[in-house]
């Protein structure tokens, strides 16, 4: 068999590919599929892999050996330059809950089981995702994983059998991967799966398992592998091959475009692209379409493609963490120009010279091996270090103590929430106190105030009644987005049977302005569902329902507290303060950004009349250009982006404290 062809539309391809991939990453509405750019690169890697596999098997030169040597010569240089920058660029910038989380996904891209990792973590298209450096390693593992069993397999079929026996185990193989997809991507299997052996834990949630793992991905390999039988036809006629690439644009650019995140990947949703780039392998060397793949800008960029997946998402998820904030146009331009200039010095100073040393100083492979196992031991023992040491809290100062025991932004919540201590749905504060009690409903904003009311008013008897997400309307209406509506109804049903048992005051606060977004559903024939989207609208409908509540719970003095403020900031106030070296101020909210809500609480209070005593917190924890978010002594007033922390329920609960007194 003669030495193989350099195909030039290949590396054209590969262009199309890691382009679709960086203009989906940067969040361009026209290339929302462009994670399918990754199928892409699959395909090409089952077609160029058998290509050679069986080309040196044909030879009788084939070295499994030899085979890895290249792998890794070709892959591990380049990929540990990234990776060592990329720990180096992170330490600098990500908040210790972060870095701890980085450390661990470092640990699992080294060892090539980062599909793993991001899997039991949360979904590729998930907002806490798109700020991992390392989310795109995923694919390299998959392709690491291939490419380890892949040449034994096409050795075995090939040994002392008829032709035909590659192909077809090829297709057989594929054809389970195909078809596993929709049982576990259903989740049908995972649990069954996990009884059996305790790798079946892996297989649990359906639509992530399918997503990230290898062999829900090996028929794409398949479809690439199979394109060197199927050039045995006839394919070369001019018309043929244009006929072929106008199909394959279509498929792999149709994909890109109208593709959406909310698709159950892969399952037959990856055919389109992979059937897409399987035509242009078989067409991409026709006379005229072909050049939109072989000209010089496609191939150079086809080149280096590896590079440039590898240095572009680093640089985009850092920056957009560093910013928290949406980018402009010029700032997308700005971090594709830096990545192609980092991915060209990175293709041509490493991958380059490692995988081909006639292009710079020569690395004998034991040499190599060396350096790679010593450079491999120490980003390990940095990576376990960033994971184990708390995320290396000490890069943030006097904030340090934020951090302690605390492995992510939901931990800090749950750890200092305000209403940590009430246990719902009802709860007690100083039950010893004399005196009536006082009843405090509400969702999980108003079970925020628990620390503060408990604190502030040690001899006042408080009864918490809440359920997360449940308004505390009449029993008529549960909010659309009410997740437990059952179990709603049954604990206003509690409450206000207590409540009307007395004639206690009652303390009503939730989260007002997100209820105001939701539909209200009635179970009242008489009344209908409704959605008020503009505040004045809400305002009459919380009137009309507090009459009606108020008639049903008979006469007494009512309380009701706006909503606060809100932290204001994009992320959470842990990450915020904990950034290392200061990276912004997170002592203050601008007063334009939480402007509506402050309006939301004005409304709200002149529908609710004299009668009623109404605290706005927005006075107390604002001025005319901005909101606080720390106390006096630089503690979190929020425990998440919009619930009191400890501190902060302390802190609030002082200041209302003579309103609420007078209205006690």
């Amino acid at each position: 068999m003669p030495k193989l062809a350099y195909r030039p539309d290949i590396d054209g391809l590969r262009a199309v590919a890691v382009a679709s991939v960086i203009l989906y990453h940067l969040d361009l509405k026209a290339f929302q599929g462009g994670f399918v750019g990754v199928d892409v690169f699959f395909v090409i890697s089952g077609y160029l892999i058998t290509r050679i596999v069986r080309s040196d098997i044909a030879r009788g030169t084939f070295s499994l050996k030899q085979f890895y040597i290249k792998r890794f010569r070709r892959i591990f240089p380049a990929a540990g330059v990234t990776l060592a920058a990329t720990l180096i660029l992170a330490s600098f910038v990500l908040s210790p809950p972060y870095m701890r989380q980085f450390g661990a996904s470092l640990l699992a891209s080294i060892f090539s089981v980062v599909a793993l990792s991001l899997k039991n973590e949360s979904g590729y298209f998930d907002a806490e995702s798109q700020l991992k450096p390392l989310l795109h390693t995923w694919s390299l593992s998959v392709e690491e994983q291939f490419y380890l069993f892949w040449p034994l397999f096409l050795a075995l079929l090939a040994r002392n059998g008829p032709k035909w026996r590659v192909p077809l185990g090829i297709a057989a193989i594929g054809a389970l991967s195909f078809g596993f997809n929709f049982p576990f991507g259903a989740g049908a299997y995972g649990p069954a799966l996990a009884q059996l052996v305790s790798a079946g834990k892996h297989f649990n949630d359906g639509p992530a398992s399918i997503f990230f793992l290898t062999p829900f991905r090996i028929f794409e390999f398949c479809i690439g592998a199979l394109c060197i039988w199927a050039e045995a036809f006839e394919l070369r006629k001019d018309w043929i091959s244009e006929l072929l690439c106008v199909l394959g644009f279509s498929a792999v650019l149709g994909s890109v475009h109208f593709y959406r995140e909310t698709l159950i990947f892969p399952q037959r949703y990856a055919l389109i692209p992979c059937l897409g780039a399987a035509l242009l392998i078989l067409g991409g060397r026709s006379r005229f379409l072909g050049r939109l793949l072989d000209n010089k800008v496609m191939v150079t960029t086809g080149v280096m493609s590896y590079s440039l997946y590898l240095v572009h998402w680093p640089i985009i998820a850092l920056y957009k963490y560093f910013k928290a904030d949406r980018l402009d146009n010029l700032e997308k331009l700005v971090l594709v120009g830096l990545a192609v200039a980092l991915a060209r010095l990175l293709h041509t100073q490493i991958e380059r010279r490692f995988r081909h040393p006639k292009d710079g100083p020569a690395v004998e492979n034991t040499n190599f091996f060396r350096w790679s196992l010593g450079s491999t031991a120490l980003l390990s023992l940095l990576a376990l270090s960033a994971w184990q040491q708390n995320g290396w809290g000490f890069r943030s100062g006097k904030a340090e103590f934020l951090v302690a025991g605390v492995e992510k932004s939901q931990d800090f919540k749950t750890e200092h929430y305000g209403g940590k201590g009430c246990k719902p749905p009802r709860c007690e504060a100083n039950e010893k106190a004399p005196g009536e009690v006082v009843y405090v409903i509400g969702d999980s904003y108003s079970r925020a105030y628990y620390e503060g009311l408990k604190t502030i008013f040690p001899n006042q008897h408080f009864v918490f009644f809440e359920e997360g997400g449940c308004e505390f309307y009449t029993h008529s209406y549960v909010g659309s987005n009410t997740k437990h509506a059952k179990r709603c109804k049954s604990v206003k049903q509690r409450a206000y049977k207590e409540i009307a048992k007395s004639r206690s005051t009652v303390i009503l606060t939730q989260h007002w302005e997100t209820n105001s977004e939701e539909t209200q559903h009635s179970d009242d024939p008489g009344k209908s569902e409704v959605k008020y989207e503009d505040p004045p609208r809400y305002a009459a409908f919380v009137d009309q329902e507090f009459r009606e509540l108020r008639a049903l719970l008979g006469p007494r003095k009512w309380i009701f507290i706006g909503g606060p403020p809100k932290f204001g900031q994009n992320g959470s106030p842990l990450d915020c303060l904990t950034r290392p070296f200061v990276q912004r101020d997170c002592c203050f909210t601008p007063i334009k950004r939480v402007k509506w809500h402050r309006q939301f609480n004005e409304v709200v209070g002149r529908a609710l009349g004299p009668e009623t005593t109404f605290i706005d917190p927005y006075p107390l924890l604002c001025d005319g250009q901005r909101c606080r978010n720390m106390t006096d002594d630089d503690k979190p007033i929020y425990s998440d982006y919009g619930h009191l922390s400890l501190w902060g329920s302390r802190y609030l609960v002082q200041r209302m404290k003579d309103q609420l007194a007078a209205g006690l």
